[in-house]
């Protein structure tokens, strides 16, 4: 059984029936499951996390865990040899196809990363030149993606979903520390990351700041990395920075 956007299903469900209702469809799922098990599968598909509406019922008090008979997977983008691939298969499509289409999509893997969608984007707007495009073409059809007041690639649905993190200051925190992170040049150890925020945002305490970095990184904003000194935290996809920061003066 193969069941897209479920959390949001369940997020929508709690918001109109209360905390019960996705509480008891979760544990007869659950049931229905370990009694099939020898022939029934689930799979639950999301671009949002099921964590977000798991931790707000265990907050309602529901202290069981549903889903732990399942595997929790997170579908990566693409590798960048695919990636190049995908590019120059495009690219190879376009009006102006240009000679040098192996550089050309290994720019366009360098600036856009993994995301097929991105990709096939900023082909399109190469694509509108009617002409060979050169590097300096990719980097500002990249910049058109990124920055489009319209937003075109939807980039900003991420900004919307921190309204949604179960937090007293709502986004505020949450955007503290992404306008802080964005704007460091490597990745930035939680300590040293917790004093940066704190100076535009003085009262934020280290448990608010622990629990934010969780939620972020939970939700695939940012990600841990090792460095000398232990863990370090950056923005998990760099195109998401430069959106984030937006377009220089």
């Amino acid at each position: 059984m193969l069941w897209d956007e479920f959390p949001l299903m369940l997020y929508n469900l709690q918001l109109r029936e209360g905390d019960d209702a996705p509480i008891q469809l979760l544990n007869h799922l659950r049931t229905v499951r370990i009694a099939r098990a020898d022939r029934l599968r689930f799979l639950f598909t999301s671009s949002v996390g099921l964590h977000h509406v798991l931790r707000s019922l265990r907050e309602a008090d529901s202290t069981n865990d549903p889903v732990s008979d399942m595997l929790s997977l997170t579908v990566p983008p693409m590798d960048r040899r695919d990636t190049c691939k995908v590019a120059e298969a495009l690219l190879r499509e376009t009006c102006g196809a240009p000679a040098h289409i192996p550089r050309l999509a290994s720019e366009i893997a360098t600036q856009i990363g993994g995301f097929p969608f991105y990709v096939r984007h900023v082909v399109a707007q190469l694509d509108r030149l009617i002409r060979q495009p050169n590097l300096k073409e990719v980097s500002a059809a990249v910049d058109q993606l990124v920055y489009d007041p319209h937003d075109t690639a939807d980039f900003d649905y991420h900004l919307s979903r921190l309204a949604s993190y179960d937090l007293r200051d709502k986004p505020l925190l949450a955007m503290v520390v992404l306008d802080t992170l964005a704007r460091q040049p490597s990745p930035t150890p939680a300590p040293q990351l917790l004093n940066l925020c704190r100076l535009g945002y003085r009262s934020f305490m280290d448990e608010q700041f622990l629990r934010v970095l969780t939620i972020l990184t939970d939700d695939y904003f940012i990600r841990r990395t090792k460095c000398e000194t232990g863990l370090a935290n950056d923005f998990r996809w760099p195109v998401a920075t430069r959106r984030w920061i937006g377009p220089g003066p």
